[in-house]
């Protein structure tokens, strides 16, 4: 009802979006990420977590994106974005970044690391 009242509020999509998310529907999630991100590009968490709900959906290339973007704007949790963009690049068959990635992603990644990292 509130976005019916506040199209410009992205505030308003964003709380859809995580309600779209714990329901496991990430393709809604994602489209009010996006309308949240269009209303207000600045928030560096509207883009960590579409770039999440982009890896749930096996959208590797449009995660990688979005959770280089949230490291630029600063998101404040860097190892959990390398972490993140270590998933995404291996799926991608990019090991070597992969790699890279699950180093700088600090304890979080061992067992990645373990497996694709000798």
């Amino acid at each position: 009802m509130y976005l019916i009242n506040e199209r410009n509020n992205y505030i308003a999509f964003l709380k859809r979006g995580e309600a779209y998310a714990a329901l496991e529907i990430y393709s809604a999630a994602i489209e009010d990420y996006t309308s949240a991100i269009k209303l207000n590009n600045g928030d560096a968490r509207l883009f960590f977590d579409r770039g999440i709900f982009y890896l749930e959906n096996k959208d590797y290339l449009k995660a990688k994106t979005d959770l280089s973007i949230a490291m630029m704007r600063n998101y404040p949790e860097q190892e959990l974005i390398h972490y993140n963009l270590g998933i995404a690049e291996i799926n991608l068959d990019n090991t070597t970044e992969a790699c890279r990635q699950f180093r700088l992603s600090g304890d979080m990644a061992k067992e990645f690391i373990n497996k694709y990292c000798k």
